[in-house]
């Protein structure tokens, strides 16, 4: 006979009677008795249950939306009393400020709480002479020339085709901000 153990492997055993303890992390210890009398005879182990903790999610601006492994769970301040304990991605989300995202363990019979604040989005509008650049903040390539920052002190890159990149910092302040940038054509190899 055999036996179906995590993962859909296969493991043989002996005839007779059998006792197993199934454990896994965050579960609870599952215990099953079962006999195998022919060969034919196959058994499939139930899942161990999980255990449960809590999970709050508080930020400085109510109303944001909360997200488990990319699911929607609910809206700031966010207070879920029985959660299957685990490791889970949770991503926080607001209009008019930047998302945050956290790796988190809600742990058997404990609150796991997070407590953020959201930074409000800034406009910097960047103005240059050659089409459609490439723009680069912060080492990330970002869409446009409108875009959505929070405060703070951000190295710059504009590239174009046909021109020379252009590199700077530039301090993004409450409000709209404003660079403008004159990139230099290139004129290809200078020999």
């Amino acid at each position: 006979g055999n036996l179906v153990a995590q993962g859909g492997t296969r493991v043989d055993l002996t005839y007779g009677l059998h006792h197993v303890k199934a454990i896994r992390k965050y579960c609870y210890p599952s215990e099953q008795e079962f006999e195998i009398s022919s060969i034919t005879d196959s058994v499939i182990l139930s899942a161990p249950r999980r255990m449960q903790g809590s999970f709050v999610v508080m930020t400085d601006k109510d109303g944001a939306s909360v997200y488990l492994d990319g699911k929607l769970v609910g809206q700031t301040p966010l207070d879920i009393k029985e959660m299957p304990a685990g490791d889970y991605r949770v991503s926080i989300a607001k209009e008019g400020y930047a998302d945050q995202e956290h790796m988190v363990s809600v742990l058997p019979d404990e609150e796991t709480k997070i407590t953020c604040e959201l930074d409000k989005l800034e406009t910097l509008l960047i103005k240059t002479n050659a089409y459609d650049p490439e723009v680069a903040i912060d080492g990330k390539i970002v869409s446009g020339t409108k875009v959505q920052v929070p405060k703070g002190r951000y190295p710059i890159e504009l590239n174009a085709l046909g021109y020379r990149s252009k590199s700077r910092v530039v301090d993004i302040k409450e409000g709209i901000n404003r660079y403008k940038c004159h990139l230099i054509y290139n004129y290809g190899p200078q020999f």
